[in-house]
């Protein structure tokens, strides 16, 4: 879980101004969003591989959690630069490097379709790749890689595929790399291929936004902040619909 049931970020205490209130349900929101689509992407890349069941996660369902968590990483990070005045320069972007274009090629992808994928090969959502092993004490595993969309000869399809590390502590599913092509910054400049590493995504995502919950508890340090706001309401509606036999 990016973000503790006692972080700030869930529980914001009442003597923060609305502005700001606002701010960490953006980014609780954001994370939230990350997290669940993380641990189902993990889970379905694991039935990928090794569930018996007839009807195995598709090719769209395991792209749209990597997408969403691109989004929303990219969303998170972007209200990191605006409400915290953090530029686009400092360090602590660094593990996130290529996100942005990444992104920003999926918003513009009418422009690529001819010139970047279709002439060369390169499949239309970006390049999927993981190391899955189906025990945790496995001693072998597999690793797979998806090329999201036609082909007509896979001699010529350009598909990578991810390297497992090794070191990774007891888990099923590891290294899960998407690679996407970015857009050109001139017209006729070069493509470039961009790497985004979800796992390392993900757990440098955990380390800035402990970074950030430090921060603020710091900031309370000398305020009462037993009393906090409360988070997302329901609101249910009975209703009795009666239908008339008029015509």
């Amino acid at each position: 879980m990016l973000i503790k049931d006692t972080s700030p970020f869930r529980k914001p205490p009442l003597i923060l101004l609305p502005e700001q209130v606002i701010t960490l349900d953006a980014i609780r929101y954001s994370l939230d969003i990350c997290d669940i689509s993380y641990s189902r992407l993990k889970d379905n890349l694991y039935r990928f591989n090794f569930s018996n069941e007839k009807s195995k996660p598709s090719f769209p369902l395991l792209y749209s959690d990597v997408w969403t968590i691109i989004q929303h990483l990219t969303i998170f990070l972007k209200i990191v630069k605006t409400q915290f005045k953090i530029t686009q320069d400092n360090p602590i972007y660094e593990p996130f490097e290529g996100l942005f274009e990444i992104r920003n090629a999926a918003q513009h992808i009418d422009e690529t379709l001819t010139d970047i994928l279709s002439k060369n090969n390169y499949s239309v959502y970006g390049n999927l790749s993981w190391y899955a092993q189906e025990k945790t004490d496995s001693k072998k595993g597999v690793i797979t890689s998806l090329y999201s969309g036609s082909f007509s000869n896979k001699e010529e399809v350009k598909a990578s595929a991810t390297i497992p590390s090794r070191n990774f502590q007891d888990q099923l599913i590891e290294q899960i790399e998407f690679k996407g092509i970015v857009r050109p910054s001139h017209r006729n400049g070069l493509k470039k291929k961009r790497t985004l590493v979800m796992d390392k995504l993900m757990s440098s995502t955990q380390q800035l936004i402990e970074f950030f919950e430090s921060q603020l508890i710091s900031q309370f340090e000398n305020h009462d902040v037993k009393e906090k706001h409360v988070s997302d309401l329901v609101i249910n509606f009975l209703v009795d619909i009666q239908y008339s036999n008029e015509k």
